[in-house]
């Protein structure tokens, strides 16, 4: 994880992604959320859900062509899986009135990494929504 470049970063972005990624804190991060996500099961998360009212809401979601990629992880059909994923996206983005679910073109799961003018954006979006409320 820690050495994971983008072929078009510069040397020194790359040595400073690989700084921050090589930092304990992140590795004790990603580990919390793997052992949680084995704490939790789907009615609990489903209990847990709250309408957002107003709150600007992005969702950010990685191509088809990047999860097609996926396929060994899916016994079944990856577009049919792809689908599911795009509509539990779209129903997360419901939860507020002003949510929004943008696949992101050109974008794996990563998507900080492969597209971060897309991040930019949405955040953007977000902040300029969140001041004309």
């Amino acid at each position: 994880m820690a050495a994971a470049h983008r072929p078009a970063w510069s040397p020194e972005v790359a040595a400073r992604v690989t700084a921050v990624r090589a930092q304990a804190s992140v590795f004790e991060t990603k580990l919390a959320e793997f052992e949680s996500a084995n704490d939790a099961d789907l009615a609990e998360v489903i209990a847990a859900r709250r309408p957002l009212g107003h709150v600007p809401l992005m969702i950010l979601t990685q191509d088809r062509a990047h999860f097609r990629m996926l396929k060994p992880w899916f016994a079944g059909d990856v577009d049919a899986a792809y689908a599911q994923w795009l509509s539990g996206h779209d129903d997360e983005a419901r939860d507020s009135t002003r949510g929004e679910n943008r696949v992101v073109d050109g974008a794996g799961h990563d998507i900080e990494d492969d597209r971060p003018d897309a991040v930019l954006a949405a955040f953007r979006a977000i902040v300029d929504a969140a001041r004309t409320q």
